[in-house]
């Protein structure tokens, strides 16, 4: 069953235990198969989807932008509800 790429990137940003640059993290979803896209900017997709998340949900996002480009887990946030 395929997952969402919010969700896929909550589960490579858990086992990587430090922020990734959103590029890196894209292909990390992409080589692991964990979402199927047929999308060209899959990277510019993940990021704009991480961005509007931390705009609409703040401090809830599970998401952290911890430099440019670079996103972490939010550890204000509880990521036991999610994969």
């Amino acid at each position: 069953m395929p997952i969402t790429f919010k969700e896929a990137a909550i589960i490579i940003l858990t086992e990587s235990k430090k922020p990734l640059h959103y590029g890196e993290l894209a292909s990390k979803i992409i080589k692991r198969g964990l979402v199927n896209t047929k999308g060209k900017t899959p990277d510019q997709t993940l990021r704009s989807l991480i961005i509007r998340d931390i705009q609409k949900n703040g401090e809830k996002s599970p998401f952290v932008k911890t430099s440019m480009g670079h996103y972490g887990l939010n550890p204000k946030h509880s990521n036991k509800n999610h994969p």
